[in-house]
């Protein structure tokens, strides 16, 4: 991977994540979440439309870095300061849902199995999560999968979906975290005070 010097540090993209989750109708859809989330970073103009329309402009590549199905590169990327969204097109997943769904990678994984998931069997005991996915977060039409933490891939999707997720990473804009630092607003105060100075002896 070349060195990007637009690439800012990884936790500025979970650090917008949970801004953005703080906001309770982010989280209404999938869609709406991950371009919330781009707008922070001023990428918003590659994640127009519904789920389906963003995995397929992501696998076009450029200006895309595309990752394939490798959740461990997701998360190598995310751990770099890429912003890496992963998703799966509706009529690429398994029940044909009318819905895709995309999400938003940040550091940390692989995720950890053996937790409760949201999910259920008809007993109402939680079946326990597989593990070796990535973090994530997200926005979902299904009120049992939102929430505005951090969540695990695999909470997400069937475990036959969950192999087909694709990835793509995107360098994060050095503008989105850019502010002016105290040393270079000190050098333009010392340059406007010695043209002033200049110009009243003159």
């Amino acid at each position: 991977m070349g060195v990007h010097t637009e690439v800012v540090s990884s936790c500025t993209v979970e650090s917008v994540c949970k801004e953005v989750s703080s906001n309770a109708t982010n989280l209404e859809n999938c869609n709406i979440f991950v371009q919330e989330v781009a707008k922070k970073l001023n990428s918003e103009g590659l994640f127009g439309g519904n789920a389906d329309n963003i995995v397929a402009r992501m696998r076009k590549g450029e200006p895309f870095t595309k990752l394939g199905t490798s959740s461990d590169s997701a998360t190598k990327y995310a751990a770099d300061g890429y912003l890496v969204v992963g998703g799966l097109e509706s009529f690429n997943m398994q029940k044909k849902p009318d819905n895709g769904h995309v999400f938003v990678v940040v550091p940390g994984g692989p995720s950890q199995a053996g937790l409760d998931t949201p999910w259920t069997d008809s007993n109402g005991k939680p079946y326990p999560s597989r593990g070796g996915q990535p973090y994530c977060y997200h926005g979902s039409k299904n009120p049992k999968l939102r929430t505005p933490n951090r969540t695990q891939v695999d909470f997400l999707f069937s475990r036959t979906d969950e192999k087909n997720v694709f990835y793509a990473a995107l360098p994060v804009k050095a503008e989105a975290n850019s502010k002016p630092s105290i040393a270079s607003s000190d050098s333009l105060l010392s340059r406007m005070v010695a043209r002033l100075s200049g110009a009243l002896t003159t």
